[in-house]
Parts: structure tokens; sequence; C-alpha cells
């Protein structure tokens, strides 16, 4: 099925927006030596064809104490369209030659045979396509200092039809050989979309499940984080409560986010990994409270982001935080195993949006009289803000009379 020629931005603009950015957070993060090789990525993320409308959409750094940040560009599917076996066979290739690509360049084995079969039973495994979705899939490619490039991969169940995306699923779980870990599942897996999977050079089996944050009352949450990471997470739990959504009480749903299970080889079957992902344009006013919030949370984690001033700068070439709206996409937060968390911010930036998102919400910069407003608002906040640490001294005053004052 041909792409649609009025996506988002051309392709053009899109490839060359993306290059800036990806090497602009490249050298911010101490990664310029993988320049040549994003270079050759992006070849393979920017495919010129008749096939789906395909091309970098988010960018995502992860932050973790003891370790260096993490630095992801993510390309999907950019149109909505229904699917066809073709859209599907030609996105399948698209990813095998860039698994064949980096496995030539690092001499490491990604696993492509893995890949495949879980591509097939994802899209190619329904026998009927009722209740069809728009085409969705996403792949990743993940770098960190020392250690060569990963690649992630995000399968939607529903692109190939609804009603039988559980026994899909279940497959999925058969083929990884994780029968304990579907046994073991704490929650139902009717209303999981979204899958995704790692592919290192060195293999490891993983599987991660998003399901809707509004299937889960915060009550139930905080129970789920103490059963499958430990006790040593709430008070982390109750921090990211209190500083990104202001304390919602126990009852509520997690509405603006997902949440998701990691299961690995490495896990017990009965504990995944727990992640919150919280959608920052739902809960935050623009990018410039996106950001205060990330960086007061990473402080109450205890969670350094070197960098992240620097790296924001390269994600906003044009721009600074308070003039632009919804380039902060998503916050998530990994909770377990062990004590340790980890901290993901996922961007969206300006001229790389796609036909999925809701045009409310798209990547914008701010009409000129908003920016005026919100500078203003902001400068009266920090002036209020000063007065109060010292007493409101220069608000305050007092009458001293002398004594002889009868």
């Amino acid at each position: 099925m041909p792409s649609s020629p009025d996506a988002c931005q051309s392709a053009g603009a899109r490839l060359a927006r993306a290059d800036a950015i990806l090497h602009g957070l490249l050298r911010a993060n101490r990664l310029a030596d993988s320049a040549r090789q994003a270079d050759a990525v992006l070849r393979h993320l920017h495919p010129a064809w008749d096939g789906p409308a395909f091309g970098v959409s988010q960018f995502s750094l992860s932050y973790a104490a003891g370790r260096a940040p993490k630095l992801r560009c993510i390309a999907e599917t950019l149109t909505q369209q229904r699917p066809d076996a073709a859209d599907f066979a030609a996105i399948c290739a698209l990813s095998l030659d860039l698994l064949h690509s980096l496995a030539a360049e690092h001499g490491a084995a990604y696993d492509t045979g893995l890949f495949t079969d879980l591509y097939d039973i994802v899209y190619r495994g329904s026998p009927a396509r009722e209740g069809c979705r728009e085409f969705r899939y996403a792949l990743a490619v993940e770098w960190e200092q020392d250690h060569p490039p990963s690649v992630k991969c995000y399968f939607d169940l529903f692109s190939a039809g609804r009603a039988d995306s559980a026994d899909r699923l279940a497959r999925v779980f058969r083929r990884l050989d994780f029968h304990a870990q579907w046994d073991a599942m704490p929650v139902s897996p009717a209303s999981c979309r979204g899958i995704a999977i790692d592919l290192p050079p060195v293999p490891v089996d993983n599987l991660r499940l998003y399901l809707p944050g509004a299937d889960f009352r915060f009550a139930d949450l905080a129970a789920l984080i103490r059963r499958l990471a430990g006790a040593d997470h709430e008070a982390a739990f109750d921090r990211l409560r209190r500083i990104l959504l202001n304390d919602p009480p126990a009852e509520a749903v997690h509405a603006p986010g997902l949440v998701s299970l990691v299961y690995a080889r490495r896990l017990d079957p009965g504990r995944p990994l727990v992640k919150l992902d919280i959608h920052m344009p739902t809960v935050k006013p623009d990018d410039a409270a996106a950001r205060d919030a990330a960086e007061t949370l990473a402080e109450a984690l205890c969670i350094p982001m070197p960098a992240y001033r620097d790296s924001l700068a390269a994600l906003l070439p044009d721009d600074s935080p308070d003039a632009t709206l919804h380039v902060r996409d998503h916050l998530s937060v990994d909770f377990g195993p062990g004590p340790q968390t980890k901290l993901n911010l996922y961007f969206r930036p300006v001229g790389l949006a796609t036909g999925h998102l809701n045009p409310r919400l798209l990547p914008r910069r701010k009409p000129p009289l908003l920016q005026r407003t919100d500078a203003a608002i902001r400068a009266a906040i920090d002036q209020l803000e000063a007065a109060r640490r010292t007493g409101y001294a220069e608000a305050t005053h007092r009458m001293v009379f002398p004594r002889a004052a009868g």
C-alpha cells in the first residue's frame, strides 16, 4: 500500500531534522564515536520506497545511578492506514536489513530468527482480520558508552485484529519458552495491545507488555509494585505520584499513562519488572514544566542526569522548553528488581509528528502571545518564591517604638 504523500512532514525534511537532532544528542552524551554508524542507521529508518510511510518520530534518554545515559532513536509507521500483506512484508524486510547491517558492522549475532518468528506471530498469525486497526510498529536503536548498539522492536497486537490478540500473545510467550511467566501473570492479558522485545548483540530473551493505565487504581499499583518489585520501591512510587501527578487519591485510576510488565530470563518468572509510563502533555502545561518535574523527580530518586540540559538543547535546536508544547512525550520509571530505579524520558521533537497523534497534542511552538504570558507568570512565581524563602521580608513592615514613647 503506498504511503500518503501528505505525511506529517516530507521525508527529506524529516530525515534532515532527525539527523541534526541525533548527532547533537550523540555529542551531548559522549557518543560522538557512533556518528558514522548513526548515519547508516538513519538511512535504514527512513526508507525511500512506496511502502508504508516510516521514519524517526521520537528520541529517548534513560538514566540510572552508576551508569552512563542510554540514547534511543525511535522510528515508526507514520500514517493511519489499514494494513495489508505487502505492508507487513515491507516492514519486516526493513527491520531485518537493519539487524543484518548492525551485525556486519559489529561482528555480532542479532537474533533475526527470534525477530522473524515474533513478527509473524503478531502481524501474520491471525487467520481473521476482523477489527483491524491502522498498522502500528516501531523500531529503535539504542546507544550506550562502550557498548555496541541494541535494537528494540515494538509490536501492536491489534494491527492484525483484536479478537485473537490474546491468543497471539500466548504464542509469543511460548516462542520465548516463558511458560512459567504466562502461568504466573498477575493481570489479564486481554487488554494488552503493545509488546516489545530487546535484540542486543548478545542474545537475551525478554518481553515487555504494555497495559492501559486506566485498568489500574493507584492502590492497585502500589500493591503490584510492593509485591513484584519489593518494599524498597514504595517511597519512589509515592514521590512519583506526588511530583508528577499531584498526589492522586488511592481510588483514582492511572489514566494518563501505561503500566508495563517486563519479563526476562534472568528474573523470577512470577516477579517481572514493573514500569509506569506517564503522558506528560496530559499532566504538565508545557515543556518547561515537564523539564522541571523531571529534574525534581530525578533528584528525589537520587538519579543523576548528566548532560541533561545539553540534550534538551539538541532536542530543541531552535527553541527552549519555555517556547514549546508537547515535545516531552512520556516519562517512565522502572521499579525492580532490587532497590535501584531507572528514569526514562521520551521526546517528540517539533517536525517529527505522526498521523497517529491527537491533533491537540502535536508537538509545536507556542504562539508569541502565549510565550510572553507564560514568561510573565513564571517571573511572578519566581519573585513570590524568593520572597517566601526570606520570610517575605520586603513585604513586611514592622513598627518599632522608642521606650520614651508613652
